[in-house]
């Protein structure tokens, strides 16, 4: 019933363009405050899912172009990925700057991303 009501509180801006994430983060809040077992369990499998998702796109990018986390750079804000790749090309910079925005990346991927 919850997770309903959730729905119809949210606008299209939570499903559209990293949607999920901003839904999996306000679940997650939504389970601290609760203590809902269920919601626990569900939020766990669906962290895993998204994990190996993630994992299985990397592994692709990797394995068919021989790009390591292309795909996670491709999908950063658009201000670290102008940083990170060329609008034009796609190529990845080898810079500095690039690779520690790369390494910014992962962290926030690590640390933020369900």
């Amino acid at each position: 019933l919850a997770v309903v009501v959730m729905l119809f509180m949210f606008g299209k801006e939570e499903y559209v363009n990293r949607g999920y994430t901003v839904w999996f983060h306000k679940l997650t809040m939504f389970y601290l405050m609760s203590n809902i077992e269920f919601l626990r369990r569900f939020l766990i499998v669906q962290g895993i899912c998204i994990t190996l998702g993630w994992y299985a796109a990397i592994a692709n990018d990797l394995y068919y172009h021989g790009r390591f986390c292309h795909i996670l750079y491709m999908n950063m804000p658009h201000s670290l990925r102008d940083m990170m790749v060329d609008k034009v090309t796609g190529e990845i910079f080898d810079t500095k700057e690039s690779l520690t925005i790369m390494c910014i990346s992962h962290a926030l991927d690590t640390f933020l991303h369900p």
